[in-house]
């Protein structure tokens, strides 16, 4: 894979069948549908927040047991083959959702937040996408010319997080879209960090927020 390239691959969803994982962590047959199972208070969701909702503590009470061996699997087998050189990955996949009238993250740069500017993301949704529900992502730094990237469940996009803006719009749509994301670095460009990611302060260090 080209490290600066805006990419969408597919992948077998028989072979690693996580929106089937995340029904069953947040028993709902039909994620496109959860708002409608929603009985809490959801508030609207900036960088401080987002990760801060009852579903998103209930996904990461279970994650370690039922999504991170997939996970793992996915990234040794599956991506990590796809790049000519040796990786470093993030250990533990972020989670997002982006519910009806809310959004899962506002725009940023994920440099702004403590990330190194060599770091490239992969977002990979659980349900089909939509304008309204998916992730936005301009064409070249501070450009702003945000453009949707409209995936089925099955495909991955892999983008320029660290440096370019992307985030959601409000979702007008009535569908739900869940994804986790995650990011890698070429590990000839990677340094342990002193500093933390924003949600849970964890060190960005090997073994820690890096793998």
């Amino acid at each position: 894979m080209n490290i600066n390239k805006t990419s969408i691959i597919n992948y077998d969803t028989e072979k690693f069948p996580f929106k089937e994982i995340i029904k069953d962590i947040l028993s709902c047959s039909n994620l496109s549908e959860f708002h409608r199972h929603i009985n809490y208070k959801v508030d609207f969701a900036d960088q401080y927040n987002d990760q801060e909702t009852p579903h998103h503590k209930k996904f990461y009470s279970q994650f370690e047991e039922k999504l991170i061996p997939m996970y793992s699997a996915f990234m040794e087998q599956y991506l990590k083959p796809k790049f000519e050189e040796e990786i470093v990955y993030q250990g533990k996949p972020t989670f997002r959702c982006n519910i009806p009238q809310n959004r899962a993250v506002p725009y940023h740069r994920d440099s702004d937040f403590n990330h190194d500017q060599s770091e490239r993301n992969f977002w990979l949704p659980f349900t089909d996408t939509n304008e309204h529900n998916t992730i936005y992502i301009e064409s070249e730094r501070g450009k702003k010319d945000f453009k949707p990237y409209i995936l089925k469940y099955g495909e991955i996009l892999f983008f320029d997080g660290a440096n370019l803006e992307h985030g959601n719009k409000v979702n007008e749509s009535d569908k739900t879209r869940m994804s986790m994301d995650f990011r890698i670095i070429v590990k000839k460009d990677f340094k342990d960090s002193s500093k933390t990611t924003l949600s849970n302060s964890t060190k960005m260090i090997l073994g820690e927020y890096w793998k």
